[in-house]
């Protein structure tokens, strides 16, 4: 080592001590300085313990990419120390923290965050006890569910239940029926999803489990309403799910946690769009960007460019409607993210059919189509083959009739199939009309009137309102 250099590393550590002495509001306020300073003075036990205290503040603050940089220095210069069973224990915490800071950085499929939770799990195996287990499984089942990896994500969700129900714990209990919960809506199995995640809320407790957020990335009870909101909808509930949708929203104002307000915003902002809630769907996308943009947020980022393209589109604006949906799901795809992509191309495929270009939008669908059948993510399936026939209509020519028709009814039979009610009354109403166009009155109204008579509330919205205006029409 060089004398200047031996010099500089001397007056790195005399910096670093003399903060640590007279100035107390920087340890508290700046532990980054200190790590930088015992980083130059060679001083690595003192600059991994600093960049661990700096990540950590950061990630409390919801400062995702400040956060992301310091844990990851901590993680370097710690593996530059001799390896024992503290070692690992003390990059285990690390790692699971970075990963939690990597889901609202980068999203849950980057490489980053797998990276990170993979690590993680390999040192939860070899040193970790329960309790640590639950933040872990969690995180690596997050990978693999935005990632679509159906196989292993069912695998990790019946896994961890049981964990749960060998240790039982109300906090455990509700994270394992919450990643059953979504595990079965993505697949649309939609009854047994609800099940689970009206076992999750019961187990919810908003004082006991507010820290949540910062040990799964998102608080608890949100993530569970949030997914129940679709659940309901799905299944015919549209006013439960509403209900559902604003509790999410005010517990993630009252959590004061950024990521949560993200991943709240993002459903519901998904939420207006497969409801054809055109003010909630454009008013929560613009509310998400901003948010996204301020905190770099790159998943919600995309999400929300996605959504509010479609919004822009449904308002008259399509040219720069699709180009918005494009340049977001552009972003969404380059993530990693397989979760909702098949969605957003069926709302690309509705802003190309609103903008005239119908043959676009039966290539976006046959590729959502497409999606669905690779990655196992049922639960828009229904509907993407309910636009297929409604665009078949709409070819020039006349249309092709008879391919709408089939398209139509085999939306329905997967609607039946899933119990999706709000599919199905959709997908009934779509094939009423063309069955009305081609004089078969009669069978649009057996087919029709049986379903809308089956909805018990919701009668303000816009599809029962449809449904019900098109009954009129076939008295």
């Amino acid at each position: 080592m060089s004398l200047l250099r031996r010099t500089r590393q001397k007056l790195h550590s005399r910096i670093a001590k003399v903060l640590e002495e007279r100035w107390p509001e920087v340890v508290e306020t700046q532990p980054e300085i200190l790590a930088h300073h015992f980083t130059q003075a060679g001083s690595m036990e003192r600059a991994v313990d600093y960049w661990q205290r700096a990540g950590e503040r950061a990630f409390r603050r919801s400062a995702a990419a400040e956060a992301t940089g310091h844990l990851a220095k901590s993680i370097e210069f710690l593996r530059t120390l001799p390896e024992d069973r503290a070692q690992a224990e003390r990059e285990l915490h690390l790692q699971t923290i970075l990963g939690q800071a990597c889901i609202a950085r980068h999203g849950y499929a980057a490489s980053e965050t797998a990276a990170a939770f993979a690590r993680a799990r390999d040192l939860v195996e070899a040193v970790g006890d329960v309790s640590q287990q639950f933040p872990v499984l969690y995180g690596f089942w997050a990978v693999q569910y935005v990632r679509m990896a159906v196989r292993e994500q069912q695998n990790l969700a019946g896994h961890i239940l049981a964990l749960a129900e060998q240790h039982p714990d109300p906090e455990r209990l509700c994270v394992a029926h919450r990643i059953c919960g979504a595990t079965n809506e993505m697949m649309g199995e939609l009854s047994a999803a609800r099940e689970h995640l009206e076992q999750a809320i019961a187990l919810y407790d908003p004082q006991r489990h507010g820290f949540t957020a910062f040990t799964f990335g998102q608080d608890l009870g949100v993530a569970v309403l949030s997914h129940l909101v679709w659940v309901l909808w799905l299944l015919g509930y549209p006013d439960q799910a509403s209900r559902r949708q604003a509790e999410a929203l005010a517990l993630a104002r009252s959590v004061g946690h950024k990521n949560t307000q993200g991943f709240a915003l993002m459903y519901s902002a998904m939420a207006g769009a497969y409801g054809h809630d055109l003010g909630v769907a454009a008013d929560h996308s613009a509310s998400l960007l901003e948010l996204a943009r301020e905190q770099k947020f790159d998943l919600w980022r995309a999400g929300a460019t996605v959504v509010q393209g479609w919004a822009m589109a449904r308002q008259g604006r399509g040219a720069v409607g699709i180009a918005a949906i494009e340049r977001g799901l552009a972003e969404w795809t380059d993530s990693g993210a397989e979760w909702m992509r098949p969605f957003f191309l069926s709302l690309l495929a509705d802003a190309c059919a609103l903008s005239g270009d119908v043959r676009r939008a039966l290539e976006e669908l046959d590729e959502a189509i497409a999606a669905v059948e690779r990655t196992g993510q049922c639960w828009p399936d229904a509907e993407l083959h309910r636009l297929r026939g409604q665009f078949l209509t709409a070819l020039p020519d006349g249309g092709r009739q008879g391919d709408a028709s089939a398209a139509l009814q085999r939306a329905i039979q997967i609607a039946q199939r899933q119990s999706a009610k709000s599919w199905e009354l959709r997908a009934a109403t779509t094939l009423a009309r063309l069955w009305r166009e081609q004089g078969k009155q009669a069978d649009a109204r057996d087919l029709l009137a049986p379903v809308y008579a089956w909805f018990t509330e919701g009668f303000a919205t816009p599809d029962l309102k449809e449904a019900k205006a098109m009954l009129d029409t076939l008295r």
